[in-house]
């Protein structure tokens, strides 16, 4: 009997102990365990809380936009009251949303919980540490919040290494101004581990920075990644007798510190060093950002050009900043691209060899986005052995897609300082249609477009539009230039012209004829709208391609009108529409001001006050209203919108 009891009571004891371990597993695996995208991610208790509002850099962009079609040259500083407006209220919104946020904790949380950064730029959000996991849901139910994003791990990409392509052929190409192309005047900003400012190879080329890890402005390399990518990108090869060149060796570097030593990241320091890149003296104003960021670290797993990660490199570019990442190591699997190699935006670089056989652990697409596939990486670069800068003065060789994405932003460096004012969709696809096929020997989802060919890149077909920006109603002769230059060996195939109007691209013409300052089409406009619009010609050649907009305006001038207010206002306030034809001269028109929660408003003339309705609402911070002008003579009704802010 005593046996038995005895047997009963060992039993029972390790039931005990093994429901007391499983108990303790469990509540540590809920404070760990949460759902990333369909994906289950172990992470701490930190998170990232995007709010609804659009953020003050993407904002600012849209204004500039909006004016810019019709004013291309406005300055950044014609809207600093608008965008100062703008940042407050963002910056008032943040508050209000702490305190809900305080509101949903216990006192206990409540004296845990750390609000450690507020991102506006190019981010609307919080950086939030020792948020319990159990009020993610409640936080996410708020009306004002987006999304909540754990905080989520970045690491470098390393493996074995080759000797460095060398791009000397393409510095004897001198720019239109007469000097040779090496990158000069090109600002690039390099999102890694930091960099040996002090190495004799990169101390001349380097501007400013900023240490997003330990939060202080010395962005020093206590890796080595960082400072190897940034030998690739513009190293002088001062310390090896100009042996180890960089792609692009006088461009400008800034150094964002968001690895650490060890090589990790995190969400919230990739956010603050997207906004460094754009605001680099982080006055506010974005004039001065970068031309180029250079990433070469992504994702832990493959990731999607829907997660956050993407999207913001994706918001990067439109506002004129190109971007280029590394594509991952994590081949030789499909669809293993990581982010933000997956942003559809992005220039996604993969990696070969000296004999431009893939690597095997370069990530390879496709990428899924919305119910279609995407080719990915865009193009390949020699990511095998490479030597390059190190901390401390020195060389050491690396592999992996880290290294090749650095050879893809020297390289863009280079056709940014031959073509200024470009935009960055028109760099990438100067880098695809002059790299080398490599379909015989892979698929396009192994080495995107092939492999980078910097001297065709910097010696693409003639491509010149020579078109009056104002154009009647009428069958008017587009005049210009589509050949191969002296220096293109490849043969001509052809040139197509198109036109955009909101945005959407219409092909009108294409010839595989050459034609040299003579009429490339005659184009009939009468039955065209009114309005502005943009002109591309796309010469192409074998491997290479050039790409010409030039913006224009149908119509007569009488026709084409300016409707302009301020896009945000406070209730009660006194703004005033202004009405213009595209000239500047006034305009009379009849405007209806009208919204859901004020009695409607009528006047006439060309620069009309009115007063903002008051919000009688505790729930909502702002709404949208209407503004209709109806320009009767010309039959011509324009409807835009107007945001009112509560007090």
């Amino acid at each position: 009997m005593k046996s038995i009891i005895k047997k009963i009571s060992r039993t029972l004891s390790v039931f005990i102990i093994f429901l007391l371990v499983f108990t303790m597993f469990s509540s540590i695996t809920e404070s760990l365990i949460i759902e990333k995208e369909g994906k289950t991610t172990y992470e701490n208790d930190d998170y990232i809380i995007e709010l609804v509002d659009t953020p003050v850099f993407t904002y600012f962009n849209n204004a500039i936009k909006e004016i810019g079609g019709f004013f291309p040259s406005i300055s950044y500083s014609l809207l600093k009251n608008k965008i100062d407006t703008y940042r407050n209220f963002i910056l008032n919104s943040h508050k209000k949303a702490i305190d809900s946020i305080l509101s949903l904790v216990g006192e206990k949380d409540r004296n845990n919980i750390v609000f450690s950064r507020e991102y506006t730029g190019i981010f609307n959000g919080l950086f939030i540490k020792n948020m319990p996991l159990s009020l993610i849901n409640k936080i996410k139910e708020l009306p004002f919040i987006k999304n909540v994003y754990t905080n989520y791990n970045f690491s470098v990409y390393l493996d074995e290494s080759v000797p460095l392509i060398k791009a000397s052929d393409a510095w004897k190409i001198q720019n239109k101004f007469g000097k040779n192309i090496t990158g000069k005047g090109i600002n690039i900003a390099i999102l890694d581990t930091g960099i040996d400012y002090t190495h004799p190879d990169l101390s001349s080329n380097y501007v400013d920075g900023y240490d997003f890890v330990n939060n202080d402005d010395d962005p020093m390399d206590d890796h080595g990644h960082g400072t190897h990518c940034a030998g690739i990108i513009a190293g002088t090869g001062v310390n090896s007798d100009y042996k180890y060149v960089g792609v692009a060796p006088d461009a400008n570097l800034y150094a964002f510190k968001v690895l650490d030593s060890q090589g990790s990241g995190n969400l919230d320091n990739y956010i603050a060093g997207l906004e460094a890149a754009v605001d680099p003296n982080g006055d506010g104003d974005p004039s001065d950002h970068v031309d180029i960021i250079s990433i070469s670290f992504g994702t832990d797993e493959a990731g999607s050009p829907n997660d956050v990660v993407s999207l913001k490199a994706d918001e990067i570019v439109d506002i004129g900043i190109v971007v280029v990442a590394a594509a991952g190591n994590n081949g030789p699997d499909s669809s293993s691209i990581t982010s933000p190699g997956c942003s559809l935006k992005t220039i996604t670089v993969g990696s070969i060899d000296k004999n431009s056989v893939i690597s095997v652990y370069s990530s390879r697409g496709p990428v899924e986005f919305n119910g279609s596939f995407y080719i990915k990486p865009d193009i390949v670069a020699p990511g095998v052995g490479i030597k390059s800068t190190y901390p401390g003065g020195g060389y050491v060789v690396m592999s992996g897609t880290s290294m090749a994405c650095p050879h893809i932003a020297g390289a863009a460096a280079l056709i940014l300082q031959a073509y200024p004012n470009i935009k960055p969709a028109e760099v990438k696809q100067i880098l695809k249609d002059s790299s080398v096929d490599l379909g015989e020997i892979g698929n396009d989802n192994d080495y995107g477009s092939g492999r980078i060919n910097v001297l065709n890149a910097l010696n693409p077909p003639i491509a010149f539009l020579n078109i009056s920006s104002r154009i009647p109603h009428s069958l008017i002769e587009i005049m210009g230039s589509a050949m191969k230059s002296s220096g293109n060996i490849n043969d001509f195939i052809n040139y197509s012209l198109y036109y955009s109007y909101e945005s959407t691209w219409i092909k009108i013409f294409e010839n595989d004829e050459e034609i040299d300052n003579n009429i490339l089409y005659r184009w009939d406009t009468t039955n065209l709208t009114s309005g502005f619009y943009e002109l591309k010609l796309v010469v192409k050649c074998l491997n290479q391609t050039n790409v010409i907009i030039k913006s224009l305006v149908i119509g007569d001038a009488n026709e084409v009108f300016v409707v302009s207010f301020p896009s945000i206002v406070n209730e009660s306030s006194i703004f005033q529409v202004k009405i213009t034809d595209f000239n500047g001269t006034s305009a009379k028109a009849f405007v209806l001001f009208f919204s859901s929660f004020s009695l409607p408003s009528i006047k006439y003339g060309s620069n009309i006050n009115f007063k903002a309705p008051s919000i009688y609402s505790s729930i909502s911070e702002s709404k949208k209203v209407k503004i209709i002008v109806i320009i009767f003579l010309r039959i011509k009704i324009i409807t835009k919108e107007i945001t009112i802010l509560s007090n």
